[in-house]
């Protein structure tokens, strides 16, 4: 993400957090270019919790 992008999202991203929930962030083309590595990457936050 762009830093504008990352600062201007960051209200929401604290108060996810602080709900408890862990964020992953994924840049569209890599969801298009790398599926599978999305995948073993959301795996991954999953098994280590």
């Amino acid at each position: 993400m762009a830093d504008s992008s990352v600062e201007a999202d960051a209200p929401r991203t604290a108060y996810l957090e602080e709900q408890g929930y862990r964020l992953l962030r994924f840049w569209n083309s890599e969801v298009i270019e790398s599926f599978e590595g999305v995948l073993e990457t959301i795996a991954r936050a999953l098994r280590d919790g």
